[in-house]
């Protein structure tokens, strides 16, 4: 996933993911972003702060495909 500055067209790599990236949503401050991989079949769910990066996987899900 890539941050795109629209006054100059920059694009600055934000993400990196072993597996494909299958949604995307922001919060409503842009503060957090959320979103899914598909690992092997299962879809897994995690929350980034786009201010600094941090990650965190959300757990407790039962396997499946998030939608």
């Amino acid at each position: 996933m890539v941050s795109i500055n629209l006054e100059d067209d920059r694009e600055e790599e934000i993400l990196e993911e072993a597996w494909d990236l299958e949604s995307l949503s922001l919060t409503r401050d842009g503060e957090r972003a959320s979103y899914s991989v598909n690992e092997e079949g299962y879809s897994k769910l995690k929350i980034m702060r786009l201010s600094d990066g941090k990650i965190k996987d959300v757990e407790g899900l039962p396997l499946g495909v998030v939608s």
